[in-house]
């Protein structure tokens, strides 16, 4: 288990993390989501030691890591796809890994077999493709066998099997009852390959909980559409007193939420109103995200959210 305890870092006058006290746990693949500037890499910093905190403290298991008396063996992470001398091969540089951390060099072999990279191993990793050094860094995380797995933005330039590979990897990861930690800004990937996720904001904690809870925050968009745009204005003012809220997103078409089709469809009869198709679009991870973070961006384009990760 991971534990942030009261974790406040400054950088001079910026505050990248405010008091941040959250636990990541065992058995779960756990989302680490948030806009620009929320503190995602800052958080994985520290739990690596790479930084220490302004005030407070990140354990693993109630060491922190610069403790840790095997720390490959203790903490698989991959933060940056390319952090391999280019020149090298890949199997070079898991060798060099092994042997600094005392692993067997036949783990080599088990883990460029495990992200499929045994035909390219021998090749210079200068050379890779982005996915291929996606999963380089992977193999590196996993040479020590690990209890705990961080993982930053480890889709990015994964093809669609590769995606897949990595949702299969992590599930299987924390069900043998380990710890996973992902850092990733894409929601549609999250939303099927993590059971929990910590959320957050400007370098505060604004949500600890389940996927399905923050799916759930968000409601069910049901969109109208009807030819009766003279009636539409009843039954707009129909549907808001019965609290609903009601946008129109095209010509006789109108997005709906908080109420059922059953209602919508009731009131529509009742004031006269046609309707050519009503249909419910269920909530979204991303729906629930970015209801949760919608004024926490600090970077953001004019007149739009603006989603992403800082790097």
């Amino acid at each position: 288990m991971i534990s942030f305890d009261a974790v406040t870092k400054r950088y001079g006058s910026k505050t990248a993390l405010d008091a941040l006290s959250v636990q990541v746990r065992s058995g779960h693949v756990t989302g680490l989501l948030g806009p620009n500037g929320a503190g995602k890499s800052t958080a994985m910093r520290l739990l690596l030691g790479l930084d220490r905190p302004t005030h407070g403290s990140v354990t693993i298991d109630g060491t922190p890591y610069a403790r840790l008396r095997h720390p490959l063996h203790t903490v698989g992470a991959h933060l940056d796809a390319r952090s391999y001398h280019p020149r090298r091969s890949a199997q070079a540089h898991l060798l060099g890994l092994a042997r600094y951390a005392g692993i067997p060099a036949r783990r080599v072999s088990d883990v460029v077999d495990l992200v499929g990279l045994g035909s390219v191993a021998r090749r210079r990793a200068g050379n890779f493709s982005l996915g291929m050094g996606q999963r380089l860094g992977i193999a590196a995380a996993l040479l020590g066998n690990p209890e705990v797995l961080v993982l930053d933005e480890p889709m990015n330039g994964l093809d669609v099997d590769g995606v897949r590979w990595i949702r299969s990897l992590v599930k299987s990861f924390a069900s043998e009852g380990r710890t996973v930690l992902v850092s990733s800004h894409l929601m549609a990937e999250m939303h099927q390959t993590v059971d929990r996720v910590i959320v957050l904001g400007k370098g505060r904690l604004l949500a600890d909980c389940s996927t399905d809870e923050l799916v759930t925050s968000a409601a069910d968009v049901i969109l109208l559409r009807t030819p009766d745009a003279g009636a539409v204005p009843a039954l707009v003012q129909a549907l808001e007193r019965s609290g609903m809220s009601v946008e129109q997103t095209a010509q006789g078409e109108f997005a709906i939420t908080g109420g059922t089709a059953k209602a919508i469809g009731d009131a529509a009869f009742d004031q006269g109103v046609r309707v050519h198709s009503l249909s419910a679009t269920p909530a979204t991870l991303e729906d629930g995200y970015l209801r949760l973070v919608e004024d926490e961006f600090e970077f953001q384009m004019p007149g739009e959210l603006a989603g992403g990760d800082p790097r």
